[in-house]
């Protein structure tokens, strides 16, 4: 492994359960490109993890890959791609009318579909992408599950992702990116009750001058 790369079951992981994560990223992203980035991005916080770290690694891959689709989607309103457009992007698998139905899902129906059809039980779905998601999972229909499975990546996305990882490593110190970029997701999800402590803040100063002028 380059230097830096510290979790020892990185390749493992990958191998198992690469596909799963596409499927998620894609799912949740709706976008070929969007999926491949944030998957590589999950990738690059799972090969930072220390082996002596608690927990559960591929909960810990996925659980950063369903929170770093939420940023990205929260950042700006993000439109579903119509059916025409989803079959000129070179998508690996057919794009089929119930795949098209289940893009229009809500955000968790999306997470619930595809942490499911990637053999995940309702306390793995809880732990990885909330309570909401684990119960929506319970109401999946055969046909939502099925076009959540047959999101299907091929081996050689998984090895150009691998690629990318050890390049990154090679490179630079992504566990310092990692932390970084934690702290502006943490900061723009506080963003908005730190406005509104602001808010209530000045709104409270007027009304003191008020009360006591």
């Amino acid at each position: 492994m380059p230097s830096g790369m510290t979790y020892s079951r990185f390749d493992e992981l990958l191998e198992r359960d690469g596909a799963a994560l596409l499927r998620l990223t894609f799912l949740l992203s709706r976008e070929k490109a969007a999926a491949r980035e944030l998957a590589f991005q999950s990738l690059l916080r799972l090969a930072a993890r220390k082996d002596d770290e608690a927990g559960d690694g591929r909960l810990f891959l996925f659980t950063s890959a369903f929170r770093l689709c939420e940023d990205w989607f929260a950042r700006k309103l993000r439109k579903k791609p119509g059916e025409e457009a989803l079959r000129q992007s070179g998508l690996p698998f057919e794009v089929t009318g119930s795949l098209t139905q289940l893009l229009s899902a809500p955000f968790s129906c999306r997470a619930a579909a595809a942490l499911a059809a990637s053999g995940m039980d309702a306390e793995a779905i809880r732990q990885i992408a909330g309570g909401k998601a684990a119960h929506l999972a319970g109401k999946l229909t055969p046909g939502e599950l099925e076009a959540a499975a047959g999101v299907i990546f091929g081996e050689d996305e998984l090895s150009l992702l691998s690629d990318r990882v050890y390049e990154r490593f090679a490179e630079r110190s992504v566990g310092v990116e990692n932390a970084i970029h934690e702290v502006r997701i943490r900061f723009d999800r506080a963003a908005p009750y730190l406005a509104l402590a602001v808010l209530l803040f000045f709104a409270f100063c007027i009304w003191f001058s008020l009360r006591f002028s």
